[in-house]
């Protein structure tokens, strides 16, 4: 595999934890600005 390879995998690990770790500090409410900033800010 190539670095870009592994660097995109870590990426995508790094964004699913800080999702989970979002939805455990706020309520799983999507009209809740803290949690949709957390979920943004994963997903990206």
């Amino acid at each position: 595999m190539s670095g870009l390879t592994i660097l995109g995998y870590v990426l995508v690990a790094l964004g699913v934890i800080v999702s989970i770790w979002g939805s455990a500090q706020f309520p799983l409410n999507l009209m809740n600005r803290n949690f949709m900033s957390f979920l943004v800010g994963g997903l990206v």
